[in-house]
């Protein structure tokens, strides 16, 4: 199973959300906390300029720029969560953030301190091993 499935069977299973699969207002309610940025104090859009989608080098900078900033946050105590959901909007994002027809949005991001008594917070998803991910040449 690809472990965003994998982690969604997670998150809306008993170790997140606990919600049984018939309940479907739960999970649509629970999913709706997405575009809430889910209760965090301060969000963030990442977004790029449409003139620089010709190079997958520039999103592979931006993807880098967010792994940054998702480190330089958790150094300060703050946790973060990408959002790829919220990219299905990309009009009231645009309007909300004052973002230009030429900025695409890339992701969004809940920021604020971390609640660990949540149960959702406390899912950790496994990953493959390194060696399944990285090809390493020796002479």
């Amino acid at each position: 199973m690809h472990f965003r499935s994998y982690f969604g069977h997670l998150l809306y299973g008993e170790k997140g959300y606990n919600i049984p699969r018939e309940d479907r207002d739960a999970a649509e309610k629970a999913r709706l906390r997405n575009y809430e940025f889910f209760g965090a104090p301060c969000c963030a859009v990442i977004s790029m300029d449409a003139e620089l989608v010709d190079s997958p080098v520039n999103a592979m900078s931006v993807g880098m720029f967010v792994q940054i900033f998702m480190l330089a946050l958790a150094e300060r105590g703050l946790a973060s969560c990408l959002q790829v959901s919220v990219t299905g909007y990309p009009e009231v994002l645009r309007k909300g953030f004052g973002l230009g027809e030429n900025q695409l949005v890339m992701c969004g991001m809940a920021i604020g301190w971390p609640e660990e008594s949540n149960a959702v917070n406390q899912i950790e998803v496994p990953r493959d091993e390194l060696r399944k991910q990285v090809t390493f040449l020796e002479e």
